[in-house]
């Protein structure tokens, strides 16, 4: 369903099925009163307009009026990309995104998407409004293989009209279709902003604020301020949010014009939430994100939002009669002393990893003469905030135990790590990276809340941690999704996708030798992504993702050696590409990531066999998904290569694996690796003694595990 600055049409629309196939399982119904959410984002608001303002001239009525009937976050914040689309995104999915404007669709599922999936909710209960220049593109679904335009919002773009048209639609929309989840961008204050129009830029605030005023007295059936207030569908039974998307640049940084930057302006945010679950007349101190947003939407409506990061703002919310309110963490550990071969377990005999109430997510696996090693991202959960500890397991007899070991990255005070990567050399041992922020709101001096860089610890000769280093430039807006480490002997790269439009890259020839910094070239205005490192002697490897304003995402791959620079375009914007991985066998360089080109996901790969200085062979289809198959990893040692990747050929998330012996002339049939029966996703690989070992997260068990195994192909 779609409309654009007329009527609302109805385009196309998915109705509710009799039985539907849930991913994550059977969610119960939402124990709460709330039966609807609306989502309104004054988008560009600076804080010091609003709810800093002592005196509220700008918002009288979210102060005055909608204030004392619900609760106020104080200390809320965009902690990601302070930029329309990826905040947007990072509110849907609970996942920060690095997306600049109009670049693609995010690709973790969007609350939309769960609800209806979920729940069978038909594409009119869900609705995007918005008067935004960019139309929003991508927000009203995602890429995901598991869910899709098939499960996509309802859409009004009415750019290049007012705020108060943006109004008017939604008014007729609740009259006709009354949808229960609405997401509703006012865009008036962010274009005066970008126009430099101060006094322009007060009153779109004001105008926003009368216009959300205007919907809550619409929501609640307030006939005495308008006679025409009269349908009672969403009286009691409706929870409103009001928030921003990102501030804008304090006097520090530019000023009121501009905004994507990392001061204070742009990442503080206004909170309001008001309705019949919202406690009333209250303040909350304790930090709260904007990706706490989408889970809290999830807990309200009783659907799941899988792969969200962000927590429940439980503290706003009156917990329901007999509502399970505790919470705890039941800690696993295994022995073992001393590499040896392990049992002959076979392909389905996998290993539970972790087993806490926390979540676990992101690991990443790496050998050497030691034994597997293995890192995680898990959540405290003893903190309120946003918390994550790395975590650290090392098995020395073929994955068959796990001995979780010091953990080689923790949350100290306001330093908190996020996403981790290792890699190891036979002889030294391993070397851990993750990326990390900082919170820093009261430093005098400071000019931003949040800041964002890598940092790394090596574990050499089966002893301890070594003192953090900073391999890159610690003082970044946001670093998104993993970074990537490479080792080989005392050689170590490191790679992230730093901001939105650079990468970040260090390098360090030896133990004695400190860090080269440098940003990788940026090829005018492209997103990077999925940055992946690989060390052959004294060659270094790259690979990542450039996405352009178009769409078209070209792959490329950098050679780094003595002689010089190879740059190489790996696709030329035949698909859409998400997840990627890289290895080297002497002078073969294998690359491998996920294409919709075919109108659906698979796995792609692409190889050098002259050290990455040509790619004559023309990129091949190497899973057989016919569904979705993406997020890839490959390892390569001497003519065996080993591809693992997640797959929804099954109905649901699976890990599949495929193997070469023969340097890729020929490959196995795909293996399927896993089957849970729920979401298993994120596989990593990495191989000794001639066999392949993957590592994933599951959420078979009702939480986010990590699990393991190792795989025998038929």
């Amino acid at each position: 369903m779609m409309a654009q600055g007329g009527r609302l049409i109805v385009m196309a629309m998915v109705g509710c099925a009799a039985g539907i196939f849930l991913l994550g399982g059977l969610y119960p119904a939402s124990s709460y009163v709330t039966e609807n959410v609306f989502l309104i984002v004054i988008d560009g608001v600076r804080n010091t307009e609003a709810f800093d303002d002592t005196t509220h001239t700008n918002i009288p009525h979210l102060w005055n009026d909608l204030r004392p009937l619900g609760t106020i976050y104080s200390n809320f914040y965009n902690t990601g990309t302070t930029i329309t689309t990826g905040a947007h995104l990072a509110m849907l999915s609970g996942v920060r995104s690095g997306l600049p404007h109009c670049i693609a669709r995010g690709d973790d599922p969007l609350a939309f998407e769960c609800y209806r999936k979920e729940l069978g909710i038909p594409q009119e209960q869900i609705w995007l409004f918005d008067n935004n220049p960019d139309g929003f593109i991508g927000m009203d679904y995602s890429t995901h293989p598991a869910y899709g335009e098939e499960y996509a919002s309802s859409s009004y773009h009415a750019y290049p009209r007012s705020d108060m048209h943006v109004a008017r639609a939604l008014a007729q929309a609740m009259d006709q279709y009354h949808p229960s989840l609405v997401l509703v961008n006012l865009f008036e204050v962010d274009r005066m902003g970008h126009q430099e129009n101060w006094e322009g830029y007060l009153e779109a605030i004001r105008r926003a604020d009368a216009i959300v005023y205007r919907i809550w007295k619409k929501i609640q059936a307030d006939t005495t301020f308008n006679p025409a207030f009269r349908d009672t569908t969403y009286r009691d039974k409706t929870t409103l949010i009001v928030t921003t998307d990102h501030g804008r640049r304090d006097d520090m940084h530019g000023g009121f014009k501009n905004h994507s930057m990392r001061d204070r302006g742009c990442r503080d945010l206004m909170f309001l939430a008001v309705g019949p679950d919202i406690k009333a007349d209250t303040v909350i101190e304790t930090r709260g994100d904007q990706i706490d947003i989408g889970s809290t939407i999830a807990e309200l409506l009783g659907f799941s939002l899988p792969l969200a990061q962000g927590r429940v703002l439980d503290e706003m919310l009156i917990v329901p009669p007999g509502k399970d309110e505790s919470n705890g963490e039941v800690e696993s550990r295994a022995v073992s002393s001393g590499w040896h071969p392990g049992p002959n377990r076979s392909l389905m005999d996998e290993v539970r990893v972790t087993d806490t109430d926390a979540m676990s997510r992101d690991p990443s696996i790496a050998a050497s003469d030691e034994g597997l090693h293995l890192v995680w991202a898990e959540r405290d959960t003893g903190l309120v905030s946003d918390g994550w500890d790395i975590r650290y397991a090392l098995s020395t007899d073929a994955g068959s135990t796990w001995v979780e070991e010091d953990a080689p990255f923790v949350r100290k005070g306001e330093d908190t790590p996020h996403t981790p990567d290792i890699a190891a050399d036979p002889l030294l041992g391993a070397f851990a990276v993750t990326t990390a922020y900082t919170f820093r709101p009261d430093k005098p001096g400071a000019d931003s809340t949040f800041v964002w860089g890598v940092v790394g610890r090596a574990r050499y000769g089966g002893g301890g941690w070594s003192p953090t280093v900073v391999p890159t430039k610690p003082k970044l807006m946001m670093i998104h999704g993993e970074p990537a480490v490479a080792v080989s002997g005392e050689q170590i790269e490191v790679l992230s996708a730093a901001s939105y439009f650079q990468m970040a890259a260090a390098s360090r020839e030896s133990l004695g030798v400190g860090w080269r910094r440098r940003r990788v070239q940026t090829w005018g205005g492209r997103l990077r992504e999925c940055p992946e490192v690989a060390i052959a002697d004294t060659v270094r490897h790259a690979l990542f993702v450039a996405r352009s304003p178009g769409h078209g995402v070209p792959w490329y791959a950098r050679r780094i050696a003595a002689t010089g620079t190879v740059d190489t375009f790996l696709t030329a914007g035949e698909g859409v590409i998400h997840g990627a991985g890289l290895a080297v066998a002497g002078d073969r360089v294998i690359a491998v990531w996920g294409d919709d080109r075919q109108g659906h996901w698979e796995v792609y790969w692409r190889r050098s066999t002259d050290s990455g200085i040509s790619w004559p062979e023309q990129a091949v289809s190497l899973s057989e998904s016919g569904v979705g198959a993406w997020l890839p990893d490959v390892e390569a040692s001497g003519d065996s290569i080993w591809v693992v990747w997640e797959d929804y050929r099954d109905g649901n998330a699976e890990i599949y694996a495929k193997q070469s012996t023969d340097a890729g002339l020929t490959w196995s049939e795909d293996t399927r690796v896993t089957a849970a029966g729920g979401f298993s996703v994120h596989p990593r690989v990495t191989h000794r003694d001639g066999d392949a070992y993957v590592v994933w997260q599951d959420d078979r068990d009702g939480n986010w595990e990590i699990y393991s195994a190792r795989i025998a192909f038929p």
